[in-house]
């Protein structure tokens, strides 16, 4: 079974995604929100192609923000997925910076990194 190719304004109102739009004022507002496409469909009609009308839409759509026309539309989706943090710091320990002494602060330089004596440099700012 194929994927449905989305066109039409109706065709974006039912699916899953929805059309982002980024204020064009850049430099001052830098505003994105989702484009609300039931007002489009009544200014528009349902059957608008925003593909092939980009510039049509651009034309009558105005950032919330700061009053600026023409923003630049992305697609983007309704549910948009959890972001994924990966897996930094799995099974560190945090330490409290209130309880730590001041020994404890040092920084000390694991052996394996010292093997090459003077010769080897060392990670920060030479000194």
């Amino acid at each position: 079974m194929g994927t449905l190719e989305v066109r039409s304004l109706r065709q974006f109102l039912v699916s899953d995604q929805v059309i982002d739009c980024d204020c064009s004022n850049y430099w001052v507002c830098s505003h994105t929100g989702p484009l609300r496409i039931e007002l489009a469909i009544q200014r528009l009609g349902a059957d608008f192609d925003f593909y092939a009308r980009q510039g049509e839409l651009a034309r009558i759509v105005y950032c919330s923000a700061c009053g600026k026309r023409r923003p630049t539309f992305r697609l983007g989706w309704k549910t948009r997925p959890a972001t994924y943090t990966g897996t930094h710091g799995s099974g560190a320990v945090p330490r409290s910076v209130l309880t730590s002494s001041a020994s404890a602060s040092r920084w000390t330089e694991p052996p394996d990194w010292r093997i090459g004596g003077s010769n080897v440099r060392r990670f920060g700012p030479r000194s």
